[in-house]
């Protein structure tokens, strides 16, 4: 009785330490589906970069209709980020850049923004 109590224990403790290894598969295979969502949506906005800016925009409650010169000022910077983001990705597995509410500004820009 008490060696089957032991394996009991045993079993236990292997099946609760490998508990987090059972999750690692279904974890990545989620993240693997953010992924080719995630770049999906990025590839979408290469081949119709208007319609994609304008949504963008749209999303992210910004608006140069005023100002046609900045709106293509912005849409230039933000074609340029594009690229950069489809760049990296494709050379990283760990992560993924995405198009976010600074995409229209430049790197400098940004860094001027939130410097601490």
């Amino acid at each position: 009785m008490s060696r089957l109590v032991a394996a009991g224990t045993l079993l236990c403790v292997v099946l609760l330490a490998g508990l987090s290894d059972c999750a690692q598969p279904q974890r990545q295979q989620h993240s693997l589906h953010a992924r080719d969502a995630h770049h999906q949506l990025l590839s979408s906005a290469k081949e119709r970069p208007r319609e994609s800016f304008a949504s963008w925009l749209e999303r992210h409650g910004k608006a140069y209709k005023n100002d046609l010169k900045e709106m293509e000022k912005r849409f230039a910077i933000w074609l340029q980020n594009l690229e950069y983001i489809l760049e990296y990705n494709a050379k990283t597995t760990t992560h993924w850049l995405g198009l976010n509410s600074l995409a229209d500004l430049t790197k400098v820009r940004r860094t001027r923004m939130y410097a601490v």
